[in-house]
Order: structure tokens, then C-alpha cells, then sequence
């Protein structure tokens, strides 16, 4: 959901716009889990969670298998009802697959390349975008044939405990603290970006259990699956320290100058006035 709400704020006129759009973004983000977690409840109560560990261990096939059960077999019901749910499950695939790419591509356009780097081309904004979403698509199937072969299910736990250690505290931060600035983000960015890496890579999820990137390996020092438990307060912390720098201030101590005040209270300068009061 986070290029969703990304998307919202990017597109809106000035600040105001922003957070009334991501309020009612939050809100729909909300009821979208309750729903799901609902559904899931339901389908544990109604097809087992034994019969949907055996289909799928991650419980993905859930809705497919509830919606098989809720109608009479042999009824056209359902399978008109397991269509619509098939369809509404790749619709939403589809359509996180095409937010992600389109966030990317933006930040390709705007943050990677800017104003300069598309003079200097000589190509319009419109233009570098159609080529963002290409080359990022070509990668993407790239990637895909290569690793197919591969448990990849650890990537998703990366996917998300990594927008929520980068994307998550630096949208509460400029939102609710005044105070956050550029250093501040990049300490954030940076830092939760390396944090939660090495985390993932240490972790169960990628060595020395049976659904592992490396099932036969074991170097998991990290004991959690979603490294986002530790890097989401530590990005947290990493944003704070970064815009405040604590240490530059013990270590340069404020030095105030004397103003026209001061200087008028300073000894010397009552007695340069009072030479020139008597002279007078």
C-alpha cells in the first residue's frame, strides 16, 4: 500500500491537499486489513487451516478455497463466484505491480535524473518517464527468469519491513515534526536501508529453515523473520539523530556577541559617555 500512498501525496496541489488525501488513503488502507483479516478468520473457520496450509503454506490460496466452499458444489453460483474472486485477486496484483512501477519510474524521472540531467539529454519529463516504466519492466522480467527457480518468499517480508523502515517514518516525520531536515533523511534512508539488509540476510528466511533462500545453509544469527521489528525503530531514531546532531552542539558551544544593548551596559562605554557628557 505504500506506493498507493505515496502516489497520493506526490499528486497533491500543497500541503493541506496532501494530508487530507493521505487521511482518506490511511482510512481505506485500514478497512482494506480489517476486511482481509476477516476474510482470513473466515476461511480458517469455514474450508480449515489444515486444507489451506496443504494448498499454499504462506495461506495465499485462502479466498480461492473460501469461496469454493461457500456454495453448493455443482452450482453455477459457484463458480461464477470463484471467477470473481480469481479476477479480483489478479486485478490487485496487477495493480500494486503497476503503482510500484509507476512510483519508481517517478522517482527515477524526478529524484535520479531532475531538471539538469533532462536538459543535459535533452529529452522532456513525459518522455524520460515511458523510458523509466520500460527499463524497469525489461529489469523486472529479467530478474524474474533468473530467480523463478529460487524460494524467493523471503523477498516479500523484505518488501515490506523495507518501506516501512524507509517510507514509513519519513512520511510521520515530515508530516508531524517541523524540526526534520535533510540530513535527517538521509540518516533515515540510508541507515534503515543497511540495517534492514543485513538483518535479512542474517535472518531464518534466507538460511537454515525449510521455505530459506539457502535451505541447506545455516548462518541465521538474527532470530526474527521480519527484520522491520528492529529497523523501524531504528530508523526512527537514525531520522532523529540525524536532524538534530546533538554532538554538534556539545561540542560547539553557542558564543554570543555583544549587541547595541550590551554595548551600551558595558563599563567602558559609561565612562566613554560620561567623558562626553562632561566635555559637552
Amino acid at each position: 500500500m505504500m506506493p498507493h500512498l505515496l502516489l497520493r501525496v506526490s499528486a497533491s496541489r500543497d500541503v493541506p491537499a496532501a494530508r487530507r488525501s493521505l487521511s482518506v488513503a490511511v482510512g481505506l488502507t485500514g478497512l482494506f486489513y480489517l476486511l482481509l483479516i476477516t476474510t482470513g478468520f473466515a476461511a480458517a473457520a469455514v474450508v480449515g487451516s489444515g486444507r489451506i496450509g496443504a494448498v499454499d503454506a504462506k495461506g495465499q490460496g485462502a479466498p480461492i478455497l473460501l469461496a469454493s466452499e461457500v456454495l453448493p458444489h455443482h452450482s453455477t453460483g459457484r463458480v461464477v463466484l470463484i471467477t470473481l474472486v480469481a479476477c479480483v485477486a489478479f486485478l490487485a496484483v496487477l495493480t500494486a505491480v503497476a503503482s510500484v512501477t509507476f512510483a519508481a519510474a517517478v522517482s527515477v524521472t524526478r529524484d535520479l535524473l531532475g531538471r539538469k540531467g533532462r536538459t543535459r539529454i535533452g529529452i522532456g519529463e513525459p518522455a524520460v518517464l515511458r523510458l523509466s516504466v520500460v527499463v524497469l519492466c525489461v529489469v523486472s522480467l529479467l530478474l524474474t527468469t533468473a530467480v523463478h527457480r529460487y524460494p524467493i518468499e523471503f523477498l516479500l517480508a523484505f518488501s515490506l519491513s523495507l518501506a516501512a523502515t524507509c517510507v514509513f517514518p519519513a512520511v510521520v516525520y515530515s508530516f508531524l515534526w517541523t524540526g526534520f531536515n535533510r540530513h535527517g533523511l538521509l540518516w533515515l534512508v540510508y541507515g534503515g536501508l543497511s540495517l534492514c539488509t543485513l538483518l535479512t540476510l542474517a535472518s531464518p528466511a534466507v538460511s537454515g529453515t525449510r521455505y530459506a533462500l539457502l535451505p541447506e545453509q545455516d548462518f541465521n544469527l538474527f532470530p526474527l523473520h521480519t527484520p522491520g521489528l528492529v529497523s523501524v525503530p531504528a530508523a526512527f531514531l537514525l531520522g532523529w539523530l540525524g536532524s538534530t546532531r546533538p554532538w554538534e552542539r556539545t561540542a560547539h558551544p553557542r558564543h554570543t556577541t555583544p549587541g547595541p544593548a550590551s554595548a551600551r551596559s558595558a563599563p567602558g562605554s559609561r565612562i566613554d559617555s560620561g567623558k562626553d557628557a562632561v566635555s559637552g
